[in-house]
């Protein structure tokens, strides 16, 4: 179908029309404008659509002929993920701008495709917003975001750096996310990790800038301290402000990994336990289902550097794990991370599905990781992690997303997915300068292995 010039569609009322109307500009290479009228709900039309029907586990269709579109919705967050793959199909060439004819159906491996996006104080405004939007056009359900002291919370001030986002910032930034179908995940670690800052880094967002709140805080910062009433109230106050920042929702993650010096011996193991559940259930009981890092039921993770297969677990490690997963409350979802496996199933996933709970796999870096976790069985979903390695692994979200059940261009087989992806985000947010362009601020570093 051609589209050169101005072309009028029609669309269900709860689209944001303009924000659509934008990226179709900026996904047909400025060879098409789009207005936007009221429609049929549920539908996105133009000219002499052909008629589409869903069938079972269709999140959306869309056809395409010489005469039109249309595009059909199971629910409104269907329809935009249906727009979204379309205008991702948009090409121009010599026969000016036009989208290739043919019938997609939105089939994908699993209702919960998510993606971790950790926001550093390097990060800035224009990274999280476009990171987001091409999470949505991927077809991406849900983003867990992650502020690294880099949220202004009420709760305490401490928790950001002077240079921390405001509140009204991120609103807008994730509204645009959630106008195009995203659905975001409010984070915020419970018990390691409670300095905010990479363990390498060795920096604390609070006690750099306070040192009287080590009260909160284990001897050494790095994990909150579980005896303290101020630190659970504390807890409560930020999952309250990120509950209303994010919007609504059904998840929260409360982190939970990494918990080094209680899994090392400090303070009982039970007593840790017994807290984590107990954050897990107060998530319940407002109205989310938690989500935690599963390192808690794979003791052997800090035993031997990670690598599972040379730690035996002892039989007071299993007998601990056992317990925990007794007191933890059904509805818990488990992520589970093993970055350096590549085969399938994953091991963990396999200890963990004894326990009944559900699990997330969390991939980061490799393809072989990301493959690994799809192709284990009988999990919920996959949730594609970032960390601080986005620039050198942006294709991850463009891989991870087909093997979920993206929908190829006619030209993704000869195309790289790093050049492919490089693609959707200059559509979704045109960067306007040098360092904005791409996947990092520079093509040259002093140091080749940052």
């Amino acid at each position: 179908m051609v589209i050169n010039g101005k072309i009028t569609a029609f669309s269900d009322e709860n689209m944001d029309k303009k924000l659509y109307a934008d990226l179709w500009k900026e996904f047909s290479f400025h060879g098409s404008a789009i207005k936007i009228g009221k429609g049929e709900s549920l539908c996105f039309s133009c000219g002499k659509a052909a008629n589409v029907a869903l069938s079972d586990g269709d999140e959306f269709i869309f056809k395409v002929t010489d005469d039109g579109f249309a595009v059909k919705g199971a629910d409104s967050n269907g329809l935009k993920r249906g727009i979204n793959a379309l205008m991702a199909r948009i090409e121009r060439n010599g026969n000016g701008t036009t989208i290739p004819n043919g019938e997609v159906r939105g089939k994908f491996t699993s209702d919960f495709r998510a993606v971790h996006f950790c926001v550093f104080p390097e990060t800035t405004l224009f990274e999280l917003d476009r990171f987001l939007r091409a999470a949505a056009v991927t077809c991406y359900t849900h983003a867990a975001v992650e502020f690294w002291g880099t949220l202004r919370y009420d709760s305490l001030r401490w928790l950001g750096f002077k240079n921390a986002f405001t509140k009204r910032e991120i609103k807008k930034v994730f509204g645009t996310a959630r106008a195009l179908g995203l659905e975001i995940i409010p984070f915020f670690n419970h018990l390691g990790h409670a300095s905010h800052c990479r363990v390498t880094s060795g920096k604390h967002v609070v006690m750099d800038q306070k040192p009287e709140y080590a009260r909160l805080f284990t001897p050494d910062g790095w994990a909150y301290d579980i005896g303290s009433e101020e630190v659970k109230n504390l807890l409560r106050n930020v999952r309250r402000e990120l509950c209303d920042l994010c919007g609504d929702g059904k998840y929260f993650h409360i982190g939970c990994d990494e918990p080094y010096i209680y899994d090392l011996g400090y303070g009982s193991h039970e007593k840790v336990n017994a807290y984590v559940a107990d954050r897990a259930r107060e998530v319940l009981g407002e109205g989310r289902l938690p989500i935690i890092w599963s390192d808690l039921l794979v003791p052997a993770r800090f035993k031997d550097c990670y690598e599972i297969e040379k730690y035996a677990p002892t039989e007071s490690d299993e007998k601990r794990v056992d317990y925990f997963a007794a007191i933890l409350p059904k509805g818990t979802v488990l992520a589970d991370w093993w970055y350096e496996i590549e085969r399938s199933p994953v091991p963990t996933c396999e200890k963990l599905k004894k326990y009944g709970f559900e699990i997330i796999g969390c991939p980061w870096e490799t393809f072989g990781n990301i493959r690994a976790y799809h192709k284990t069985d009988g999990l919920k979903g996959v949730m594609l992690t970032t960390w601080h390695t986005l620039y050198r692994n942006y294709a991850n979200l463009l891989i991870n997303a087909r093997l979920f059940g993206y929908p190829h261009n006619r030209w993704s087989e000869f195309a790289p997915a790093r050049t492919e992806t490089a693609r959707i985000l200059r559509a979704v947010k045109k960067p306007e300068k040098y360092e904005r362009a791409g996947f990092c601020n520079r093509q040259i570093t002093k140091d080749f292995t940052q």
